[in-house]
């Protein structure tokens, strides 16, 4: 029989038997990890259901607050699935949260593009915020979008998983490098290694900038398209835009109180009245 003194002191302090260490068994890494991904999806699933219920106690239609809901508590889920992906294939805490947001900012700009320009429209359906937009609560309510977020979340979680039981403690599927051959280009001068320090940076704010502003095109062209296909739509805006192109019929006359602008143009835009003319003395 095992004597209870053979232990340290702060084993038996703590109420620390030994049947109870032998009982506590093995824990493999990939139980630990769905322990701590089942602690984070409480969150978002507590925050949907927080959103629905909000939603219906404010008196809005039930079907558009449970759909609503669902979408913010899968796509919460989503995420969770996604960050426990990049926790098992990278090894350092930055890496992965890097790779989870690249892939987030990926998605958004995905939704950004198809909801901007009609003809690339189909890749709101390759996007987790594209699938939440297209199941449109309070309108269509739509089930299919949120069934395929929340089937994607599970093959994420089951990814993670099965990652968790092929790597170290500590480590990940993509190991890092033991060692690197040394780097010696654009070392030679103080200006060369300016311009090593700057090159990562200044090609990340490049790609930022261009995917940008690619977006601004795309979004350009579509409503460019949508004004082309409605003319009375496109004449509004353009008077919007420039009230000095609105002419009425016959010769124009001017206003007294502002710059120069047809009488039509004037009572239409809020230009003063031009006061009535003084009668001459005879």
């Amino acid at each position: 029989m095992v004597d209870s003194g053979d232990y340290p002191h702060h084993a038996r302090r703590g109420g620390c038997r030994p049947w109870d260490v032998l009982l506590a068994g093995r824990v493999s890494l990939r139980v630990v990890v769905a322990r701590h991904l089942t602690a984070v999806v409480i969150v978002p699933v507590v925050a949907g259901g927080a959103v629905a219920t909000v939603l219906l106690l404010a008196g809005t239609e039930p079907a558009g607050a449970v759909v609503h809901g669902a979408g913010v508590g899968v796509l919460g889920l989503f995420f969770v699935a996604l960050a426990g992906l990049t926790a098992q294939v990278f090894p350092a805490r930055a890496t992965a949260t890097g790779a989870a947001v690249a892939l987030l900012g990926t998605g958004l700009l995905a939704r950004m593009i198809g909801d901007g320009l009609t003809e690339l429209g189909w890749l709101r359906w390759l996007s987790p915020f594209g699938l939440l937009a297209i199941s449109e609560p309070y309108a269509q309510n739509r089930i299919l979008p949120l069934v395929l977020l929340l089937s994607a979340a599970v093959v994420l979680v089951g990814a993670a998983l099965g990652a968790a039981g092929h790597r170290d403690v500590r480590g990940g599927l993509v190991a890092p490098a033991a060692g690197r051959q040394p780097q010696l280009t654009l070392l030679s001068s103080v200006g060369g290694f300016a311009v090593r320090r700057l090159l990562r940076p200044l090609t990340g704010w490049a790609l930022g900038v261009g995917a940008y502003y690619l977006l601004i095109g795309c979004t350009a062209m579509s409503v460019t398209g949508f004004l082309a296909d409605n003319p009375a739509l496109a004449a509004e805006a353009a008077r919007a835009v420039s009230p000095r192109s609105v002419r009425s019929k016959g010769s124009p006359r001017l206003c007294s109180r502002c710059s120069p602008c047809p009488s039509a143009a004037s009572v239409q835009f809020g230009c003063p009245p031009s006061p009535p003319p003084r009668p001459t003395a005879t």
